[in-house]
């Protein structure tokens, strides 16, 4: 109820995709890497440097939209506290003039965006080659998952074989994870499906020649 009297409109994505929502999760990456400078060894003291960081992401020309974050919220660079102690004359200013130039800068920004959003699709089409699946292909699945005392890097990641029992949308497929008649079915994202191939084993007769 609170969603619709606020005009959110629910939207579930799918599983280990973050391109999904790739506004917030390529924040959330950089807000983690900063944070990564600053706390401990044992990662208790995060917290403690959050706000500071917070503040100078916000500060920080992004290169997209060639503004800060605080820049096109407020329209004006932020008062540091070594300037407020030198300001003596602090005037008012009018709330139309301050709209007008909000806008302004929102639009530019907008148009930025829309110039590196061409710019990347340009390079992006230039190297991506589309794949697709047919109902009852055998695929694998990417699934990354951790393990204590393991290194990630040579867990397994790939499962299968699973097979394609139909498609949901342009790059979503659905996929029945197992070969047991009530398995599960999952959406899955083109981009983390591969063709499943049965390992192969060399003769040994064979090798010897």
């Amino acid at each position: 109820e609170l969603m619709k009297i606020m005009g959110v409109r629910s939207c579930f994505s799918t599983s280990y995709h973050p391109q999904f929502n790739g506004l917030t999760e390529r924040f959330n990456k950089t807000l983690a890497d900063m944070l990564s400078l600053y706390t401990n060894t044992q990662q208790t003291d995060w917290d403690q440097y959050l706000s500071q960081v917070t503040f100078a992401y916000n500060t920080s020309r992004q290169e997209t939209t060639k503004l800060s974050p605080f820049f096109l919220v407020y329209a004006r660079e932020p008062v540091l506290p070594t300037e407020a102690m030198l300001m003596q004359n602090i005037q008012s200013e009018d709330v139309k003039a301050i709209r007008e130039r909000a806008l302004l800068i929102r639009h530019r920004a907008v148009e930025n965006i829309q110039t590196k959003q061409k710019k990347d699709k340009r390079r992006y089409d230039s190297k991506h080659r589309e794949v697709t699946f047919n109902i009852g292909d055998i695929v694998k699945v990417f699934t990354p998952f951790r393990k204590v005392g393991r290194s990630e890097k040579l867990l397994l990641r790939w499962f299968g074989p699973y097979t394609i029992v139909g498609k949901k949308g342009d790059v979503d497929y659905l996929v029945k994870m197992g070969n047991a008649p009530n398995s599960k079915v999952d959406i899955i994202h083109v981009s983390r499906i591969l063709h499943y191939h049965d390992p192969w084993t060399p003769d040994v007769e064979t090798m010897k020649g």
